[in-house]
């Protein structure tokens, strides 16, 4: 197998080998997948019979399938082997570092109120049906492989800021006084007005899907902080919580405003919470973006 990856050839088999393809043509269907992932193995495989003018029979999108396993592993050990090289391991590094434009200090630069901005939102379009334990046996893979590693928030890690466990989380807190914008703080009626901010609507969900989307933390070049699946629920509150305090814990230096569309309800819920001291110490500052920004109250929109 050594070999044949030397001469770049990827195997599809461990020992004994009949059939390969180049790293080239795995490499070009990697690509492809990443920028749209609704394409999948079996069409690529008859275009690669077409192209060689050959009959296209269901094994070859087998046999593409192990040839991309063994690209992918060779891809993330590579890079992975790169980031220990040049100290770039960990999760914090990639959140520290994630956009040049929002987080690259220089030593000449003036100190500003706020430096960095970002924004944080849930998306209900990458769904996944839940599997069903009856017969006949289902015939789906199961991935076993962690990625994402470094800005990928597990299941354990946001089932950990439901409410009910909230007496499980250590309170960070830190002698900076920072206190937050009290008039944010206070009790308001948007969420009287928005039903959109009903729980009937936020937490409701198809119980056949077992992945609802996604919910993710961006800076506003759209460049990914954290991420996490929402998982047999809608947009719940643990889901922002367990982002924030993954950004919050690596990002000790400067003012962090963070917009979302219902930031003025969130934010009652960060002040009940164990995130609250770590908020504060942050100078977290709650924002509404500009698209929703009209439907609030005037003093959501300051």
């Amino acid at each position: 197998s050594a070999s044949l990856i030397r001469s770049g050839i990827l195997p599809t088999s461990p020992l004994k080998h009949s059939t390969g393809f180049t790293i080239r043509t795995i490499s070009l269907y990697h690509s492809l997948f990443v920028r749209c992932p609704r394409l999948g193995v079996q069409p690529f495989a008859k275009a690669l019979c077409d192209l060689e003018g050959v009959a296209f029979r269901p094994y070859i999108s087998s046999q593409i399938y192990a040839a991309l396993d063994i690209y992918v592993a060779l891809l993330n050990g590579m890079r992975k082997r790169v980031r220990a090289t040049l100290g770039r391991q960990g999760r914090e590094w990639r959140m520290l570092n994630a956009c040049p434009a929002c987080q690259y200090r220089l030593h000449e630069d003036d100190d500003l109120d706020v430096r960095m901005i970002a924004q944080m939102d849930g998306n209900d379009s990458l769904k996944r049906e839940a599997g069903v334990d009856l017969p006949p046996a289902s015939r789906e893979r199961i991935d076993r492989r962690v990625v994402g590693e470094d800005y990928f928030a597990s299941l354990e890690e946001t089932k950990a800021w439901d409410e009910v466990n909230w007496a499980s989380i250590e309170d960070v807190t830190d002698g900076a006084d920072a206190p937050l914008l009290q008039h944010i703080w206070a009790e308001g009626r948007c969420e009287e007005r928005w039903h959109n901010m009903k729980e009937s609507n936020t937490v409701k969900s198809a119980a056949k899907f077992r992945e609802n989307g996604w919910f993710v933390l961006l800076c506003r070049h759209m460049l990914v902080l954290a991420v996490c699946d929402m998982v047999q629920s809608g947009e719940l509150s643990r889901y922002p919580l367990a982002l924030l305090h993954l950004f919050m814990a690596a990002e000790k230096e400067d003012r962090e405003p963070i917009a979302y569309d219902i930031a003025c309800k969130f934010s009652k819920t960060i002040a009940r919470s164990p995130l609250k001291s770590l908020a504060q110490w942050s100078g977290f500052l709650p924002v509404v973006g500009t698209m929703h920004g009209y439907a609030h109250e005037r003093l959501c929109q300051l």
